[in-house]
């Protein structure tokens, strides 16, 4: 399992979490307020209300005990919308959103279009040696899908040799190059470009000494 399925997991978890608060966050006051009106109803003195409160105090206790969990468990909860698909930020289906003035419907001859949204450099001191120095990160947006695909580039030194010899001269030195050559692609749902690439710095950094 890698950072980003770790990521991935944590999200799935935290968005049940979300929903199960959201859920829960009107029926525990309601719970609550049922309690005290059954224990005004078994106040009083006399064998018999003694009784019932004994009685009823049996059935309530583990629902207390569930309340007062649910309390705790909700309360962090608190700034979120009651509907938890409010909290979820709009993504449109990128087709609806413009890409600049290009209509890509009218090109029917040609597939799978991605816009480079925005692209960043960073030097990273990754613990996997070959894949340190300085990495290029892409945004990368589908007009038909959601969300972005941040593509993660090395930048590699080499040397480029000279195009012809001549057998009578002594050969050139190789001149030097660089170029990146890809070393990740990550899968954002997030709604900008901005969140996506702060997103992938997020798990760059964890692989970092």
């Amino acid at each position: 399992m890698n950072d980003h399925d770790i990521f991935a997991a944590l999200a799935k978890v935290r968005k049940g979490a979300v929903a199960l608060a959201c859920a829960t966050r009107t029926l525990v006051p309601q719970l609550e307020e049922d309690l005290r009106q059954l224990e005004a109803c078994c106040a009083g003195d006399g064998a018999g209300r003694a009784f019932a409160r004994a009685f009823v105090d049996e059935v309530v206790r583990p629902v207390r005990e569930v309340v007062e969990a649910l309390r705790d468990f909700v309360d962090p909860f608190e700034e979120l919308p009651a509907d938890p698909a409010d909290n979820q930020p709009e993504v449109k289906p990128a087709a609806e959103q413009p890409a600049g003035e290009i209509n890509f419907h009218r090109f029917s001859k040609l597939k799978e279009f991605t816009v480079v949204e925005k692209a960043i450099e960073v030097v990273a001191p990754l613990r996997d040696k070959e894949g340190s120095g300085i990495l290029r990160l892409e945004a990368l947006r589908s007009p038909s899908e959601p969300g972005y695909m941040v593509a993660v580039y090395r930048q590699i030194s080499g040397l480029l040799p000279p195009d012809t010899y001549d057998l009578e001269k002594p050969e050139e030195k190789p001149a030097g190059v660089c170029f990146w050559t890809e070393y990740d692609l990550i899968q954002s749902n997030l709604p900008t470009p901005e969140k996506a690439l702060e997103q992938a710095l997020g798990f760059l950094e964890m692989r970092c000494d």
